[in-house]
């Protein structure tokens, strides 16, 4: 009985060590999903800042920013959700 009980043990460490892998895989993709369009806007602020200046200077641009902000914190909270594994 005590041998069963340390191979699975051993078993449930082995199984929790390749779920924080992949968990962690899913967390950096969801990472990735929002600083890249940080990132994108602010290349855009630096090579064409009339792009931006157009965006911030209309409601209508506050509104697609606000928008885009909401769905990007969706997004990620849906990732870090679905990555969240209990054993």
């Amino acid at each position: 009985i005590m041998e069963n009980i340390g191979r699975i043990i051993r078993e449930r460490f082995k199984l929790q060590g390749k779920i924080r892998t992949l968990s962690a895989e899913g967390r950096l993709s969801g990472v990735i999903m929002i600083s890249l369009p940080l990132v994108v806007a602010t290349a855009f602020l630096f090579v064409n800042p009339a792009y931006i200046k157009e965006l911030v200077g209309d409601p209508i641009g506050w509104a697609v920013i606000a928008a885009a902000v909401t769905m990007m914190i969706l997004g990620y909270s849906c990732i870090m959700w679905l990555v969240k594994i209990k054993i």
